[in-house]
């Protein structure tokens, strides 16, 4: 996969959105890198976040947010959270559970 204008090119071999991410890290603007560094520490709290405490855990704006989604080839902040949790879930041990963090 890789990325491009208008965001990434679609994936043909099932790749996560965390290997999108990884794969197109250096096509990304500053502030979409520190999206995704936070996004790529804190994958198993993704499916619970808010756009608004990722943007402040961030020191970005939720423009910023809802741009990184488009530009890692997501329609909306929560179609990326749906991917995130698919993605945890493909990768995580049998019996460990996805938990919120609170």
């Amino acid at each position: 996969a890789a990325f491009t204008q208008k965001g990434l090119k679609p994936s043909m071999n099932g790749e996560s959105i965390f290997d999108v991410i990884i794969q197109g890290y250096s096509s990304l603007t500053r502030s979409e890198i520190r999206v995704a560094d936070y996004i790529l520490k804190h994958k198993p709290e993704l499916p619970y976040i808010m756009s608004k405490t990722l943007a402040d855990a961030c020191q970005v704006s939720e423009a910023t947010i809802t741009r990184f989604c488009r530009s890692v080839g997501c329609a909306s902040f929560n179609d990326f959270k749906v991917r995130a949790a698919q993605a945890i879930r493909q990768h995580r041990r049998p019996g460990q559970r996805i938990r919120p963090l609170w």
